[in-house]
């Protein structure tokens, strides 16, 4: 099989993540668009699956401030620096809600393992929602961040994934 864009395009990104291309000639962008349905049709559905990485678990009881402050130092974050992702499991809801005058984005209020309020924030995840409300435990994914509001600081989870916890 031909690579989707040999013959066609005359140049192509400029490292291995960038997408931009030029066209040898606008009258071959039907074939180029074949091309890749072509290609992606004979991707194997298992390389279609998503795969989140987890780079520690840790208790909900680790958010916090001096804990995100470390995270934080580890900045600039990139395509070779991407930002830790952690697990926390079975974490107690005290509450859920959406937030965003369209409500597309989730806020928790979580009760870590020594009994305090724990904030995590969903940005575009408000479809989400009705998947996890009224469940008393969830498991989540995370990035650990400090919310910056009014002049004080928190430490928080901007969260990457969340599911019930089932059982």
């Amino acid at each position: 099989m031909k690579v989707a864009g040999e013959g066609i395009l005359t140049r192509s990104g400029g490292h291995g993540a960038a997408c931009g291309f030029a066209l040898e000639n606008g009258e071959r962008l039907p074939e180029f668009r074949d091309r890749l349905i072509e290609h992606a049709s004979s991707i194997p559905d298992e390389e279609l699956v998503p795969l989140l990485e987890i780079d520690a678990e840790i208790p909900l009881a680790a958010v916090t401030m001096e804990n995100a402050e470390r995270v934080a130092a580890l900045e600039p974050y990139g395509m070779g620096n991407p930002r830790p992702v952690f697990v926390s499991r079975r974490c107690q809801v005290l509450s859920c809600d959406t937030m965003g005058a369209t409500g597309a984005h989730i806020r928790l209020s979580l009760l870590d393992e020594n009994g305090r309020k724990v904030k995590a924030v969903g940005f575009k995840m408000g479809d989400r929602l009705l998947d996890i409300m009224g469940k008393p435990e969830l498991d989540l994914a995370y990035e650990m961040s400090i919310n910056e509001w009014n002049g004080s600081r928190s430490a928080e989870c901007r969260l990457v994934d969340v599911r019930a916890v089932e059982g």
